[in-house]
């Protein structure tokens, strides 16, 4: 029979018999792999209580802030306006409003410095939205900078920044989403 100890530890079933153990977990850890198994990111967390060692395990990175210094304050709305022909940030001129999801809207601009076309997320105006698309953008400048011949086909990051109260994600212009795709295909003729 477990002891007294091991059964503090466990969860026990009704005759007092272990239904399950509780072990000790390591430490979280993510792997990407290709469709070969060969690993091209992998990295774990770091719960290290040491000072030194946490200083060492913490990673930055700079966002840019694009601001007009003639202006100051808050914005008049609190939603980006979304008008063919602005330009946002000095840099990409709004072509065509391609959607919105929960966090974010999309819209397709031209790069005036580059000649391309480009997908931006707007992000919503939200603590919590602004925290997860931080996240979202460590998230793909890690992968970005694993897969830099783009072997993988992994969403291209071009630049991000803050501007007017939002922050900004520009990146590769794909098109249509998942969804959107599945929509069009199920009212063909293809089904």
């Amino acid at each position: 029979a477990p002891s007294e100890s091991a059964r503090s530890e466990a969860g026990a079933d009704a005759q007092g018999g272990a239904a399950f153990t509780l072990e000790p977990v390591g430490r979280p850890i993510a792997t990407v792999c290709d469709e070969d198994g060969v690993i091209f990111f992998q990295g774990e967390q770091d719960d290290s209580d040491d000072e030194e060692d946490v200083e060492r395990s913490l990673h930055h990175f700079s966002l840019k802030v694009v601001f007009d210094p003639k202006r100051n304050g808050l914005e008049e709305t609190v939603n980006f306006p979304i008008d063919v022909g602005t330009v946002i940030a000095g840099r990409y001129r709004i072509v065509e409003y391609l959607g919105s999801g929960v966090f974010s809207r999309a819209v397709q601009c031209f790069d005036m410095r580059t000649g391309g076309m480009v997908c931006i997320k707007i992000i919503r105006n939200n603590k919590d939205f602004l925290d997860q698309s931080l996240g979202e953008i460590k998230l793909l400048q890690r992968l970005n900078e694993h897969d830099t011949d783009d072997s993988h086909h992994i969403l291209r990051m071009l630049d991000f920044f803050y501007y007017k109260e939002h922050l900004f994600i520009v990146c590769e212009l794909l098109r249509d989403n998942l969804y959107e795709l599945y929509k069009y295909i199920s009212k063909s003729d293809w089904t």
